[in-house]
């Protein structure tokens, strides 16, 4: 079947469950919009290989995909500094990875992520 302009653009974004490792826990995730990869990789590219910049990119790669089970996105952008304080950099790089394949990012773009 032929999807014309409208169903494309209406297709809506793809979502799937990981299994986060060490912890059996289950969360949804989603894929990225195209501006929202556009928009990372600004920040990633922006960071000029700073740790900070990049920690700071991939904790939004983080809050832009992880999501609740009806879709909406569960973190907020003021959930970063609890993000920094509570979430193992395993974790992190883990949950970026997954969403960096969801979006269909370049394998470049996942060795920044961790």
């Amino acid at each position: 079947m032929r999807l014309s302009k409208d169903q494309l653009i209406k297709k809506g974004l793809r979502r799937r469950d990981i299994t986060i490792p060490d912890t059996e826990g289950v969360v949804s995730i989603r894929e990225l919009s195209t501006a929202e990869v556009r928009d990372y990789a600004a920040r990633f590219k922006e960071a000029d290989g700073s740790d900070d910049k990049q920690l700071d990119a991939t904790i939004d790669l983080v809050i832009h995909g992880v999501v609740d089970e009806h879709g909406k996105q569960l973190f907020e952008p003021t959930d970063s500094a609890d993000i920094m304080k509570s979430m193992s950099v395993a974790t992190m790089a883990f949950i970026a990875k997954e969403i960096s394949k969801l979006s269909g990012m370049s394998g470049d773009d996942e060795k920044k992520i961790g």
